[in-house]
């Protein structure tokens, strides 16, 4: 993804279950219908929605990839985000920051959403590893982690990416003061 006169991305997903013994997903030809992209990775559907909002997206897990003893340990989802901008995680893990290179958002990554299969909404968050703390150029990774103690599979994970606006606000602006009417320009 990307836009005009900003660095692009790609992301995909790349591992699924709990942490210590994550499985690699396979690779997977896309399916296209209409504004959606469909890759099937077995335990994983993953899928992208192109609209005006950004881009949204989405998986289905299948079955729980959990094979560790520990229930109460969340199941992982990780993604791998190939880019050079930088990735500033939220204090609550609910949101991603993509940052440029002026020090300015151009993408965010929030609005997960998680429910089972009966519609129950489930606990989750983003966490970057600390391996992958490096804030460099090259792929960073990024888990989606999700309580699913008394979920049913399938489980459905909604995020969202989607683009930063920018606006122009006066610094003393009040009410009235007809603000982007008419433009000067001051030098040589």
């Amino acid at each position: 993804f990307g836009r005009a006169g900003s660095v692009g991305a790609r992301l995909c997903a790349t591992r699924y279950g709990q942490a210590g013994a994550m499985a690699v997903l396979p690779g997977a030809a896309p399916v296209a219908e209409k504004n959606r992209v469909t890759f099937d990775r077995g335990a994983v559907i993953e899928w992208y929605i192109n609209d005006q909002r950004g881009v949204e997206q989405g998986f289905t897990l299948k079955t729980d990839g959990r094979s560790g003893t520990d229930a109460s340990e969340p199941l992982m989802l990780e993604i791998a985000f190939t880019t050079e901008m930088r990735l500033e995680l939220d204090p609550n893990g609910q949101a991603l920051r993509l940052v440029g290179r002026q020090d300015d958002t151009a993408w965010t990554y929030d609005q997960l959403k998680v429910e089972d299969a009966n519609g129950m909404t489930l606990r989750s968050w983003f966490e970057i590893p600390s391996a992958a703390e490096g804030q460099g150029s090259g792929t960073k990774r990024v888990a989606i982690c999700i309580d699913v103690k008394d979920a049913t599979f399938p489980i459905t994970v909604d995020p969202l990416l989607a683009p930063q606006a920018k606006k122009l606000t006066a610094s003393d602006g009040a009410a009235n003061d007809r603000f982007g009417i008419s433009v000067a320009v001051w030098g040589d």
